[in-house]
C-alpha cells in the first residue's frame, strides 16, 4: 500500500510557560526530546485525562493545526481565532485538515526535525470557553468509524532542532 505525501509550509510556531490558553506566536521555537523548551508543555510528565490529578509519560508534547481549518473556522463561526487560539505550538499550511493523519505517521521539516504523530487532538470545553461557542461541533464530526477530529494532530519528537515560520514541512 503507498502512503500519499503531502508538502506545506510552517505558517507560526507557538509556545506559553503556563498551561491554559492561548500559546504565544515567537519567531521560534526551540524543540528538544522533550518537547519544545520553556513550554508548559514539555517534559517528561503530563497529567492523565483519563485519571485526573495523576502523572502519566509524556507521549504528545506537540501540538500541529492547520492553518486552512483557523481561517476556516473563523469565516463560518464568525470567530477571530488567532495563531496560538487553539492552544497549539505549531500552525501549518498546505497538508489538509490533518484529521486523516494517521497515528503513526512522520512529520519531516525541512531543516532535520522530525515528529511522529501519536493521536488527534480533540476539541474540548476549555477551546469553546476561550474562543467561542460552536468549536467542538464544528471540529468534531461523528463518523460511523468513530469521531473525525479537524482540530489537529499531537506529536512526540523524533529529532528536534530550532523551528521559525516559513520552513518547509512534510507529512
Amino acid at each position: 500500500m503507498s502512503v500519499e505525501s503531502k508538502s506545506g509550509k510552517v505558517v507560526a510556531v507557538c509556545m506559553s510557560p503556563e498551561h491554559g490558553f492561548p500559546t504565544y506566536p515567537q519567531d521560534f521555537i526551540v524543540i528538544g526530546m522533550l518537547g519544545i523548551e520553556g513550554d508548559a508543555h514539555s517534559g517528561e510528565l503530563r497529567e492523565s485525562f483519563t485519571k485526573p490529578g495523576t502523572l502519566k509519560p509524556n507521549d504528545r508534547p506537540i501540538s500541529i493545526v492547520a492553518e486552512e481549518i483557523r481561517i476556516w473556522v473563523n469565516k463560518n463561526l464568525g470567530l477571530d481565532m488567532q495563531h496560538g487560539d487553539f492552544n497549539e505550538q505549531m500552525v501549518v499550511e498546505g497538508l489538509s485538515d490533518l484529521g486523516d493523519v494517521e497515528v503513526g505517521s512522520v512529520v519531516t521539516f525541512d531543516n532535520g526535525i522530525m515528529l511522529e504523530v501519536v493521536d488527534h487532538a480533540y476539541p474540548c470545553k476549555k477551546l469553546e470557553d476561550h474562543n467561542g461557542l460552536g468549536l467542538i461541533k464544528a471540529l468534531a464530526v461523528k463518523t460511523e468509524n468513530g469521531v473525525y477530529s479537524r482540530r489537529g494532530i499531537l506529536c512526540k519528537v523524533l529529532n528536534g532542532g530550532e523551528l521559525k515560520p516559513g520552513v518547509g514541512v512534510t507529512l
